[in-house]
């Protein structure tokens, strides 16, 4: 089956359909939605996605890199990085981290934009977005990690091979649970042979090494990994000790400590560390602003969860999962909301159903009618656990590490220092697993949370550093904008 693959791929680029959206030209490109058939491996239909491009023609003997784009959840479409980063229309949110999120915010057209350098493809997948599956396909079917990325292989490749774009480089990005997802898209294009050529993976907030997967498998490491979002929480709020309140600065300091002492201590206990237990105390301490007595009797345990619920815990309030920069009252009668996340729900689908009328033309699904699914968390608590993925851990980082080492792509990871989900020193940590050549790998952090790229400075760099893996040089940020984004390759967590 797999050697007909290309065949059926040609069949389906002729027969799946027509480009039945609405185009408009905005900034120079096209920007159109249309149609792909999802199917199995066996060529049953799985349902029909509903994609958006932003295209422009290449010039004679060059095709220009194609970026494709996930989001994550599990169930969430790519209007998060339409809206935030990447879309001909973006959101006009506060710079001030505590303010209060509009529910109905602005759109504005970007002033810089990737779709200059590259084709942007947002992909929403079945129950998403306007995607849906095809009636009486059981959600079992679409919702593992392999059976996701298996028949979104086929239909991004289904998708390039329609738009000529099948030889194109190809930059795969997904934020979040999305970046599990390129993972697996990249390993069935390998295994599928449909000729695409993967040039790189860009990773937003990754969750393909995480605390709560590694628990089991190395504990130590997951509990280090989250030191940088304490410190840089604690810097935030005044609580870290000493002369640094940069919180990108105390991330760096926590990651070099949760790498060296602080791992071999959790690792081998005093017998293995290099300072004593009253000097790492005092230390974890300083970065953390927890209390040294405490931590010295309570074996160095920083829970970075337990952290973020107890460091305004006295003043009733709680920290934000994916920002822990915004806190909301724990007394509020409907129950505690994440002020980092439900506010963003409200205000993203407001703009989205704006964003789809005004673009596309679209206020409904053109499948069967329904309305835009920005996130569902149902789609979240039905997924299937993955037998090839037991145990998890390090199996899918070193299903990455196969696909980069086969591939030759190159991989950009990018977090907020402020995110209890992904976050800076689980980057590094994957980094360190991955063990690419340092030409192969970048490691970028910002001083805000999960959906990093809301914040204006931090997406206009990300754009920048993007374009280096997606569609020519990266152009230099002025002198004024220069603050060591880039953090060196790590090459080992000892």
């Amino acid at each position: 089956m797999l050697g007909r693959l290309p065949l059926l791929i040609a069949l389906l680029t002729l027969l799946g359909g027509s480009l039945p959206g609405l185009e408009h030209p905005v900034a120079g490109v096209r920007l159109a939605w249309e149609t792909i058939p999802a199917r199995d491996d066996r060529g049953r239909p799985l349902g029909t996605l509903v994609v958006s491009a932003l295209m422009a023609p290449s010039p004679p003997g060059h095709s220009r890199p194609v970026l494709v784009v996930f989001n994550g959840g599990p169930g969430a479409s790519s209007g998060w990085l339409q809206l935030g980063l990447l879309g001909p229309l973006q959101v006009v949110l506060p710079t001030r981290a505590d303010a209060a999120v509009p529910r109905a915010p602005m759109l504005a057209a970007p002033v810089e934009s990737l779709a200059a350098h590259a084709d942007v493809l947002f992909v929403d997948p079945l129950d998403t977005g306007f995607s849906r599956r095809a009636p009486g396909v059981q959600p079992s079917r679409v919702r593992g990690w392999q059976a996701d990325g298996d028949y979104l292989a086929r239909a991004v490749a289904i998708w390039l091979a329609r738009h000529g774009r099948l030889g194109a480089p190809v930059v795969l990005m997904g934020e979040s649970f999305g970046a599990e997802r390129a993972v697996a898209v990249a390993e069935a294009w390998q295994r599928q042979a449909t000729g695409v050529r993967l040039a790189g993976i860009a990773m937003l907030s990754q969750t393909v090494l995480n605390e709560t997967d590694l628990r089991a498998t190395d504990p130590a490491l997951a509990m280090a990994m989250g030191l940088p979002t304490v410190a840089a929480t604690a810097c935030h709020y005044g609580r870290a000790r000493g002369t640094a309140r940069d919180p990108l600065a105390c991330a760096d300091a926590a990651a070099r400590l949760g790498e060296g002492a602080y791992l071999v201590h959790l690792r081998h206990g005093d017998r293995a560390a290099a300072r004593s237990t009253e000097r790492l105390a005092a230390d974890l301490a300083a970065v953390t602003g927890l209390d040294r007595t405490t931590l010295a009797t309570g074996g160095m345990a920083v829970d970075r969860q337990q952290a973020r619920l107890a460091m305004l815990h006295a003043q009733g309030m709680a920290l934000g999962l994916y920002d822990s920069r915004r806190a909301a009252r724990l007394d509020d009668p409907r129950g505690w909301r994440d002020p980092s996340l439900v506010p963003y729900l409200a205000a993203l689908g407001d703009a989205m159903a704006r964003y789809n009328a005004r673009l596309l033309g679209l206020a409904r699904s053109p499948v069967d009618g329904s309305a835009y699914v920005l996130y569902d968390p149902a789609v979240r608590r039905t997924w299937q656990r993955d037998a090839a993925l037991a145990g998890r851990g390090f199996a899918l980082a070193d299903r990455l590490r196969t696909v980069l080492r086969q591939s030759g792509a190159r991989l950009l990871l990018a977090s907020g220092v402020f995110d209890s989900v992904g976050g800076y020193g689980a980057d590094r940590a994957l980094a360190a697993r991955l063990a690419l050549p340092p030409g192969q790998i970048t490691i970028l952090r910002y001083g805000a949370g999960h959906m990093f790229y809301l914040d204006a400075p931090s997406r206009r760099d990300f754009l920048r550093r993007l374009q280096g893996i997606a569609g020519g040089p990266a152009r230099p940020l002025a002198a004024s904008e220069a603050k060591d984004l880039l953090v060196p390759h790590v090459d080992r967590l000892s």
